[in-house]
């Protein structure tokens, strides 16, 4: 079986001194889809980018605008790296792309060449598919339907994708069957339900990637929060009380010195990368009341999804929906906090984390209204921030540019702040798992 290259989950810290590449140039910018395994690793990160610049007229085709030199430069600027944490980037390819070799602008164990199911494979893309994959990078074939013509491809193809949405288990076992001659691991796309990624996996199907694994597995009879997590949740409201006084945080935090002290150990790991070892302590001592609360949010949904069984991609993807929120709030004037519109992010997976309903959370937590309001009903001043994150991790590029457009902002900048929250994640959970 031709192996997949993958980097282990766990994000590797950079040197502070290491020169970092733009977030974005030139509007060009990027979503990304986890790719799972059998055993619910993420494999890989397929990226999801607009065919065409949003804000551009109609009929400005991304494929024709786009030299080689300009996609493979873009997806370098991007800091392939970021936006993956380390594993393969599958990207897909066009005819363009492909014969113009824009693959070998990037390197060949960090992204996956995946080509698309219009492309037609006759000599010239047979050619470029052979050198591809003697250079030794992965081709991997989109939107699989099997012909005679896909022969020589199948001996080149190190994995083949599947939409397993539009098709019977019967016609998926038949794919399966054609292709288990081959050399080839198959990706079922489109997995919405349970019940199509058990058939999937029953069929031989080795990498998975859908809406299932974002969808919460609600479990009842089981208590809603345990003491600790209470603990954490009236810290939060002492915190976020302004009438509260210093003396009312440590007396929560004396009741819970495990607490306290894991929290501190937390915040001075990462003080202490911003401040380059120098002032950690300084600036652990400066950290303000709205750092700790969002410290305490951070510990408070890791337990949750401990407990819960939710994967670890799914932490992940909450702590960046509630930085990318964060930063969206800070960049509009909004009279909202900034602080608020993170933890909206950042519980708006609580009950795929935990497989219990939303509501009966909240009930627990006693969080203020309007962040209520956000997160069960998608409305109030929070809203629209989240709705924004929602629809950009969807790919949905017509809606994200009018929500940027209605918040004042192109969609190449709610792109550079989805690659900011992307890269301050990696930082806040590698302090998380190192206190």
């Amino acid at each position: 079986m031709k192996p997949l290259n993958s980097a282990p989950y766990a994000p590797v810290a950079k040197p502070s001194d290491t020169p970092r590449r733009p977030l974005a140039v030139g509007g060009f910018y990027a979503a990304r889809q986890p790719i799972f395994t059998c055993d619910g690793d993420v494999a890989g990160y397929e990226l999801l980018c607009p065919r065409a610049p949003t804000d551009a007229p109609r009929g400005n085709a991304y494929r024709g605008a786009k030299t080689a030199d300009a996609i493979g430069g873009a997806f370098l600027d991007l800091d392939l790296d970021e936006l993956t944490s380390g594993r393969p980037a599958f990207i897909s390819f066009t005819r363009e792309m492909l014969l113009a070799g824009a693959y070998m602008l990037m390197p060949r164990n960090a992204v996956v060449v995946q080509l698309l199911g219009d492309v037609k494979p006759d000599d010239a893309v047979e050619h470029a598919c052979e050198q591809l994959a003697d250079a030794g990078y992965t081709l991997a074939l989109d939107g699989f339907a099997w012909s005679p013509s896909y022969r020589y491809l199948l001996e080149l193809a190190s994995i083949v994708k599947v939409d397993a949405r539009s098709q019977s288990p019967v016609r998926l076992d038949a794919t399966a069957q054609r292709l288990a001659p081959y050399d080839v691991r198959l990706l079922a796309s489109h997995i919405e339900t349970a019940e199509v990624r058990a058939t999937c996996a029953g069929l031989g199907y080795e990498l998975f990637e859908g809406s299932y694994y974002m969808r919460p597995q609600m479990v009842m009879n089981r208590a809603t929060l345990k003491s600790e997590e209470l603990t954490m949740v009236r810290a939060m409201n002492v915190l976020r009380d302004e009438r509260s006084t210093d003396a009312d945080a440590r007396a929560v935090f004396c009741a819970d010195l495990g607490l306290s002290h894991k929290l501190l150990r937390m915040v001075s790991l990462a003080a202490r990368e911003a401040a380059g070892g120098d002032s950690a302590r300084h600036a652990t001592q400066q950290t303000g009341r709205a750092e700790l609360r969002k410290w305490l949010a951070l510990l408070l949904v890791s337990s949750i999804a401990a407990r819960g069984g939710g994967s670890r991609e799914l932490v992940q993807r909450a702590v960046q929906r509630g930085r990318m929120c964060e930063l969206l709030a800070g960049r509009t004037g909004q009279h909202c906090d900034s602080g608020s519109h993170f933890l909206v992010g950042l519980f708006s997976l609580l009950d795929a984390l935990s497989g219990m309903p939303m509501p009966e959370l909240l009930d627990a937590m006693e969080l203020a209204p309007a962040l209520r309001e956000a997160l069960v009903l998608r409305a109030g001043p929070y809203a629209p921030a989240l709705v924004l994150v929602e629809a950009y991790e969807q790919a949905a590029w017509e809606t994200v540019a009018q929500l940027a457009r209605l918040s004042g902002r192109s969609a190449a900048e709610v792109g550079a702040c989805y690659i900011q929250s992307l890269a301050w994640t990696r930082r806040r959970l590698l302090s998380l798992a190192a206190a």
